[in-house]
């Protein structure tokens, strides 16, 4: 398997899964916090195992997606602890979405992230909610694993890269109030031949103060009992460093009183090798992402205190939490 390169892969690419996420923090003029969150996804049931789900062969021949395209983001209010959720599903409809391959150019409906000069600018709009940013990384793009390459088990290998500081600015709209925002973003660019199903994972992207950005990934084949756990950390200077020893410890958690689904809205982190002990807690505890087309997950701002040696610091951090049951998959779509 080749290494990521650029600029060529921030464009599509002809796998089965594939996915751009942004994520960030957000200050306004008036001093109110904000998060965002906006992924585009792109998977192809023809290329995995997704039709699989599906009872009978006349069922999948009725299947009316060969390429699903969706649109996942929110805003949360972390000042009145508020969450904005939106969810966009599209077919493969060339004439409204589109991502184009070699080039960063996604653009699904009224969604769009695309690069311009050395810019990217992302857009999203539904009803009274809305963003338009303008961002710019402070740091050559971070290439987890083996130069953009990290091991999924039996799933295969996945392309992977961040871009873990991205200077954000621009405007932001909730209840059709409109905002001019600053703050500091993270992208992933992630894309392979591999499926979600039977797959639960908890994924932490953590900025710190003294700028040291890490990614965090815990991963399960609930099927095969597979299991994967590494770190990721990128030092001011972009140099990367993968560890396999990690503790991800839960301390606190919510039950759900829409989908009933327990999370662990609370962590302790330990990375032995870097005498690292970090402490990473929601800003408020209801920040679960409730599709009704696809199963829950949750996509939570955090706040992130602790310690590297005896020096103490302190961030934020993005925490995603997702168990894609097949079982989910064949009662909704059967």
């Amino acid at each position: 398997m080749s290494r990521v390169h650029f600029p060529r892969d921030e464009g599509s690419h002809p796998v089965g899964t594939e996915w751009w996420y942004y994520n960030g923090f957000l200050t306004s003029e008036d001093g109110t916090e904000y998060s965002f969150m906006l992924t585009f996804f792109k998977i192809n049931f023809a290329k995995g195992r997704l039709l699989d789900v599906l009872p009978t062969k006349f069922h999948r021949m009725l299947f009316p997606l060969i390429e699903g395209r969706a649109v996942n983001a929110h805003i949360s209010d972390l000042t009145n602890k508020q969450f904005y959720p939106q969810y966009v599903h599209y077919g493969a409809l060339p004439v409204i979405t589109h991502a184009l391959p070699k080039k960063m150019h996604v653009h699904f409906g009224r969604e769009l992230a695309e690069m311009h000069k050395r810019h990217q600018h992302i857009m999203f709009s539904r009803g009274k909610t809305a963003f338009r940013l303008r961002l710019k990384s402070r740091k050559k793009p971070i290439m987890w694993g083996d130069g953009g390459v990290i091991p999924m088990g039996e799933k295969g290998d996945s392309y992977y890269y961040s871009l873990t500081r991205l200077n954000t600015e621009g405007t932001l709209t909730i209840q059709g109030k409109t905002k001019k925002v600053k703050g500091i973003a993270w992208l992933d660019h992630q894309w392979g031949n591999w499926d979600l199903l039977d797959d639960r994972w908890t994924w932490f992207s953590i900025q710190l103060s003294d700028d040291t950005d890490l990614m965090i990934f815990s991963f399960k084949n609930t099927k095969s009992r597979e299991k994967i756990r590494f770190a990721g950390i990128a030092g001011r200077n972009g140099r990367v460093e993968m560890l396999n020893n990690v503790r991800i410890i839960p301390k606190k958690y919510w039950k759900s009183p829409e989908t009933k689904k327990r999370y662990a809205t609370s962590y302790e982190i330990i990375l032995p090798e870097r005498k690292m002990k970090l402490r990473v807690d929601a800003y408020y505890p209801a920040q679960e992402m409730t599709d009704p087309r696809s199963p829950p997950y949750y996509e939570g701002a955090c706040t992130v205190s602790g310690t590297v040696g005896k020096r103490k610091v302190r961030g934020r951090a993005y925490l995603e939490m997702a168990d894609f049951d097949k079982l989910w998959l064949r009662r909704k779509y059967s």
